[in-house]
């Protein structure tokens, strides 16, 4: 199958690990990133223009909706329509995330989009990603969503709730949105020892891009509620992290991919008691053998972490649930070791890139 493959930047470093995937079973006849036309440090006419439009139009939050207003949606649009319109060696047209769209199609070629979120289903876990704008503006990008959404021949997403979120929220034929799950972002599926891993002691870890989204606080406060019972355990924090955290933490930033991967190895539990996001982290954690407790309305990780099965799912942001959990855990190696098993085979068996790709060429093919 030959695929025109679109994007817009790294998305969460997926495109990457989704592309190479691809390019095991199809040929990519020309990889797109519709971002570099709004890329903030280019010196190009439409990145000091969609600066200036996103100040006008959402002033002190112009960051958060730099890529997500009208004038770069339909920027990226045009961007991606010239090689749609330019080029005929494809089969099919293939699109990750939903900031963009193509609105010329000649050759009427098969097209999909696949993408984790919904702005609407977004919205309602974390306000604080809200589209920022006037309400002028708000509406004409929710229009261009809607549209893309529509012109897709298939959508693919992550698991039911999402799905639901395009059916409920947007009015897509339910048989239109189909449910493949995501990959694991890594380079080698590596047979983790934990025996060996424990030598390292009882050891957290939280690696993080937004703190407080994340459970960050929350985090914080249970690791030193547990510390008064079992004072072996430890606490690594890795990323975006302020910096008057307790001296008792030990923190990293500006992580390599070697030394996240060197944290992994450390880990006995991986936290994100929080709202939203982390499913590369999770699965990440997962394929080191590490067992995962998460928040219960991050539903991203619906059909990841279940509870005493892969992993444990405590009330979002409850520090008292999530103090005991790891004192539980603390105390029961074998628990542990148990759902890192788990954790690890289920991923294996259904969440690397070829296994979702395999899902996708299905729907390619028909």
């Amino acid at each position: 199958m030959n695929i025109l493959f679109l994007r817009a930047g790294i998305y969460s470093n997926l495109n990457h690990y989704l592309l190479h995937a691809m390019k095991r079973t199809h040929s990519i006849v020309k990889n797109v990133d519709a971002g570099r036309v709004i890329k903030r440090k280019s010196l190009q006419f439409s990145s000091f223009y969609n600066i200036a439009y996103t100040l006008a139009n959402s002033g002190i939050y112009f960051k958060q909706t730099h890529s997500k207003n009208s004038y770069a949606f339909l920027k990226m649009t045009e961007y991606c329509d010239q090689f749609v319109s330019s080029r005929n060696d494809y089969d099919i047209i293939f699109q990750t995330q939903c900031k963009f769209s193509i609105t010329r199609n000649p050759e009427s070629k098969p097209y999909f989009i696949y993408t984790d979120l919904t702005q609407i289903i977004t919205e309602k876990v974390w306000p604080k990603w809200a589209l920022r704008s006037n309400k002028k503006e708000v509406d004409k990008w929710y229009k261009l969503e809607t549209e893309a959404f529509n012109r897709a021949t298939k959508i693919f997403t992550f698991n039911n709730y999402i799905k639901n979120s395009f059916v409920e929220d947007y009015h897509i034929p339910e048989e239109k949105v189909v449910v493949v799950g995501s990959g694991v972002n890594h380079n080698g599926w590596i047979n983790v020892d934990i025996e060996k891993k424990e030598e390292n002691g009882f050891t957290l870890f939280f690696l993080t891009t937004e703190f407080e989204r994340q459970g960050g606080p929350t985090i914080v406060k249970a690791f030193e509620k547990a510390r008064k019972k079992a004072k072996n355990i430890k606490l690594i924090i890795g990323g975006n992290c302020p910096a008057n955290l307790p001296r008792s933490i030990e923190t990293h930033t500006n992580l390599s991919r070697e030394k996240i991967e060197h944290l992994f190895d450390l880990t006995t539990v991986f936290l994100l008691p929080g709202y939203l996001g982390g499913l590369q982290s999770v699965l990440e954690a997962m394929c080191k053998k590490c067992t995962c407790i998460v928040g219960d309305k991050n539903f991203l990780l619906y059909d990841i972490v279940k509870n005493n099965e892969t992993g444990f799912v405590v009330e979002t942001n409850n520090v008292d649930q999530l103090t005991n959990k790891i004192i539980d855990l603390f105390h029961n190696q074998k628990q542990t070791r148990e759902i890192a098993e788990n954790a690890y085979n289920l991923v294996q068996d259904n969440f690397t890139w070829d296994k979702i790709v395999k899902k996708m060429t299905m729907y390619f093919e028909k």
